[in-house]
């Protein structure tokens, strides 16, 4: 038995920012996917107004306990804590968390939860999909609950709804379909095979295939009545060409043959519609209406935007297609909410840093920094100097230069953390004569100290100096060791399936997501997204392994983990 994980959470993140006596609940929750024995347990819970010294005892439900050694815990803050317990035998174990606040001498109990230990190989876990190709071709709709058929090597039949888990791994191979009985009262019918399933990975229990988990199925009954179905937008800002554009992707769920419809987009007050492309254009305010015939290509939608709009902003769009005959009954999917992200070459006179906010207390992280400038005077600059100093928690001997734009001269003093970085006869031409030859830049790396405390900041400043004029001063990075290797936090408002998947996942939640984040086990964020009310992503790009997910809603974070299995 062991403590595997201890890292802090910002109070504001987690359980918002409401006054707190000192710790008043733990939270725990099985956070195992493994097909061993061992099982892990983790813990949240939050510090008040006071510095406290807590060791906590974990109850096994085996009769095995477990007591941690004491740490300090930083006031107004939320803590998460993992441990780890190896079972000898299968069953159905309660586990219950208790520690006492040496502030108050309160004992907090957590709920007992049931951590159920299977027989070795009765870890198999199946994610199938399933989706509707109805007789128009339209396009794939995804559906839930449904029915399949399991059939094993010895001919023992599983019926199961949605997933299942806890399949016997060793009874291979398995074929799989669904239900012929739920088709038929559904009105699907399924052409394809059964798939096979010839092996499973040992140590998470999910197949090892070299095909998609997925079943297409027909759609019997023929609609004549249009429904109209904002299936997919995808758009950006370019700050540096001064243009936004959405792409619109619309289906008739029907077989109906007149597609006369029109489409209404509520756009950012900064931005201005570009019509030359568009059908019968009108504008009120910032709503942007068209007719659009769906038998034509997928629509375009330009406008112009300030090359101003910082980098990393949004733009939220509500995009709404309409009926213009009246007959559309159904109209549960002609509204969607958009959010897309603007790009800009750089903001001049930054400093960036490749890690998140947050980053893995566990590990010794490696930071790459970007400075980057630019001449917005109305001469040419002919010496630039970037004075850095380096924060006391880096170790100065990792420093290594990277890369500069222009050529550099590096000065390093390993002893006191000051860098510069000099340019000499740089020529730098002012922004309103050449906006690119305005710009430079320089790229450097150095690790954190090793073994740092939870909660240490590492935070830095820049300072850009051209020829003789006062330094101009850039933002402050900062990260903290406190937040990466996230374990899952979430309960049952939020589900992310298929799990494990191939990178193609449904979002089910019983709450609006404003903002979705993807971690790996480093910490590092591979995957972002701020689309409202999120539905799907594809992670398809991502290789294989373990990997956090971030799910931000107005009050608060969850995280759930992920596997990407291909």
């Amino acid at each position: 038995m062991k403590k595997v994980l201890l890292f802090l959470v910002p109070s504001i993140m987690m359980f918002g920012n409401e006054a707190k006596s000192q710790i008043e609940y733990i939270e725990v929750m099985d956070s195992s996917y493994s097909c061993s024995f061992e099982k892990n347990l983790l813990t949240w819970f939050s510090i008040g107004n006071q510095d406290d010294f807590l060791t906590f005892i974990v109850d096994w439900g085996d009769g095995n306990t477990y007591e941690s050694n004491g740490n300090n815990y930083i006031a107004n803050d939320s803590y998460f804590v993992e441990f780890s317990h190896e079972y000898t035998s299968p069953g159905l174990y309660p586990v219950f968390v208790s520690t006492v606040s040496n502030v108050n001498g309160n004992t907090v109990t957590s709920s007992v939860i049931q951590i159920t230990v299977n027989e070795l190989g009765h870890c198999g876990n199946l994610y199938p999909y399933i989706y509707s190709n109805n007789l128009c071709n339209q396009g794939n709709i995804f559906i839930s609950d449904v029915l399949y058929d399991l059939i094993g090597a010895d001919g023992s039949i599983i019926h199961f709804t949605g997933n299942i888990q806890n399949v016997d791994i060793n009874n291979i191979p398995y074929s799989i379909q669904p239900n012929s009985q739920w088709l038929e009262e559904h009105n699907f019918v399924y052409s394809g095979s059964p798939i096979i399933i010839n092996e499973f990975d040992p140590l998470y229990g999910f197949p090892i295939m070299n095909n998609n988990f997925e079943f297409i199925v027909s759609n019997l009954d023929i609609e004549t009545t249009p429904d109209y179905y904002v299936n997919n937008v995808f758009g950006v800002g370019i700050s540096t060409t001064e243009t936004a554009w959405l792409q619109l992707s619309l289906f008739d769920l029907s077989c109906n043959s007149s597609h006369n419809t029109s489409i209404s987009i509520t756009f950012p007050n900064n931005l201005v519609p570009l019509t030359a492309n568009l059908n019968n254009p009108t504008i009120t305010g910032n709503v942007l209406t068209f007719n659009y015939d769906m038998s034509s290509f997928l629509p375009t939608v330009y406008f112009s935007m300030p090359g101003t709009t910082p980098a990393g902003s949004y733009l939220d769009y509500t995009i709404n297609v309409t009926d213009l005959n009246g007959t559309e009954t159904n109209l549960s999917n002609n509204t969607v909410q958009y959010s897309a992200m603007v790009y800009n070459s750089y903001d001049p006179n930054e400093k960036l840093v490749n890690q998140p906010e947050f980053i893995n207390p566990q590990t010794q992280e490696e930071l790459t920094y970007e400075v980057h400038f630019q001449n917005e005077g109305n001469y040419p600059a002919n010496k630039v100097v970037i004075v850095d100093t380096l924060d006391e928690d880096l170790d100065l001997q990792t420093f290594e230069m990277i890369r500069s734009k222009h050529n550099v001269i590096t000065e390093f003093n390993p002893n006191t953390g000051v860098v510069s970085f000099t340019f000499n006869e740089i020529n730098l031409l002012p922004k309103e004569q050449d906006e690119e030859g305005s710009k430079g830049y320089v790229v450097y790396k150095i690790k954190e100290k090793a073994n740092l405390a939870v909660g240490t900041e590492i935070n830095n400043t820049a300072y850009i100096y051209f020829d003789f004029n006062p330094a101009i001063i850039t933002n402050t990075t900062s990260n903290k060791n406190s937040v990466s290797h996230i374990e899952e936090t979430s309960l049952e408002t939020i589900t992310i399936h298929p799990n494990p998947s191939s990178g193609i996942l449904t979002i089910t939640s019983g709450k609006e997501i404003n903002s979705l984040k993807v971690f790996n086990q480093s910490g590092k964020l591979c995957f972002e997204s701020h689309t409202t009310n999120l539905k799907s992503i594809n992670l398809s790009s991502l290789n294989d392994g373990l990997y956090i997910v971030e799910l931000k809603n107005k009050n608060s974070l969850e995280y759930k983990k992920l596997i990407i299995k291909k």
